[in-house]
Parts: structure tokens; C-alpha cells; sequence
């Protein structure tokens, strides 16, 4: 009975302390061409981030993770992010769709928000589509810059996040659960 009960002991401390190995490849959405590129994993509360090499990365234990990828796209360079919720059993292979809008580096050292459309600076109203149909993101922008209220919304459709913007700089920020806004900073 003893000698059970320490294998059993010795089973789950092994098996908790097993890490999980991620394999994500992007797929850009602007020429569907895919491609391996370094990125992050943060836990969603932040106490704890995993980077990876070209594809893979390993974390410590199922949960809720922010992915964060920097890359070029031809000659601009884009960011982008987006939850991944990691189960017990979970794939841990997948394939991430950067959309064709996205966050880009526009001036260092200045807190300057742009985006782009592909490969150019994005001009104009925008709605950029997850792949199922649903609104991701939508607003208007004038060289990169975003004016007025940028939405986001999330796979099923409901909205995020709205940001509030003068002169290319956020000035407000609402999130949304449930299409109920629950915090504003």
C-alpha cells in the first residue's frame, strides 16, 4: 500500500510538472502564404511568458494565453495578438490567420498608433473579417492614423473593445464582455 501510494505521489508531481510543447505556423491572410516567425506566450495574468523559436514553444500548464507576434510584412512592421485558451487536450498544433489589418510600428519613441492594410499604410474606412465572416475589427484611418472610435470584436461576433483616438494618440479605451462594457481606462 505504501509503495502505491508513493508511485501514485510520484505520477501526478511528474505530471503536473510536464510541459506542454505549442507548434503554431502563421498564415497571412493578405497573400495566403504561410510562414514560421518567433512569438510569445503570456499567461493571461501575466505572471509568466514563453517565447518560442521559429514555430514552437513550450508552457507549463493549460490556460488562458496571450500570443504576441512581430514580424515584417514586406516592408512594414506589423504586431499582432490574440487570446489562445489551452486545454488539458487541446491541439497543440494550429495554424494563426494575421489579417490584413493590422497594429504597425509608425515612429520610434513616440506613442504614435498606425496601422496597415497589407502592404500599404491604411487610408480610409476599414473592416477586416475573421474567417468565418464575423466583423474583427472596423474603423477609419487617414495615413495609418486612426481617427475617431477603432471596434474590435471577437470570433462570435460581439464587440471587445472600442478605442478612442485624436491625433494618431489613444485618449480612451473601453472593454466589453458580453457586449456590456465592464471597464474603461
Amino acid at each position: 500500500m505504501k509503495s502505491l501510494t508513493i508511485i501514485t505521489t510520484l505520477f501526478f508531481s511528474l505530471q503536473s510538472k510536464a510541459q506542454i510543447n505549442l507548434h503554431y505556423v502563421f498564415l497571412d491572410e493578405c497573400d495566403n502564404s504561410i510562414h514560421k516567425y518567433q512569438y510569445y506566450m503570456t499567461e493571461f495574468t501575466g505572471s509568466k511568458s514563453f517565447k518560442s523559436d521559429s514555430s514552437s514553444v513550450k508552457i507549463d500548464k493549460p490556460g488562458t494565453y496571450n500570443l504576441n507576434v512581430n514580424f515584417k510584412r514586406k516592408s512594414q512592421y506589423s504586431g499582432f495578438s490574440t487570446i489562445k485558451t489551452i486545454l488539458p487536450n487541446s491541439p497543440s498544433v494550429d495554424t494563426i490567420r494575421l489579417p490584413k489589418l493590422l497594429f504597425m510600428l509608425c515612429a520610434l519613441h513616440k506613442p504614435i498608433t498606425c496601422f496597415s492594410f497589407c502592404d500599404t499604410i491604411a487610408n480610409g474606412y476599414y473592416e477586416d473579417h475573421y474567417s468565418n465572416g464575423n466583423l474583427r475589427l472596423k474603423g477609419s484611418f487617414i495615413n495609418g492614423c486612426p481617427q475617431g472610435v477603432i471596434e474590435y470584436y471577437n470570433i462570435e461576433g460581439k464587440i471587445v473593445k472600442k478605442e478612442f483616438y485624436k491625433d494618431c494618440i489613444i485618449i480612451d479605451s473601453r472593454v466589453f464582455k458580453n457586449n456590456i462594457k465592464i471597464e474603461s481606462y
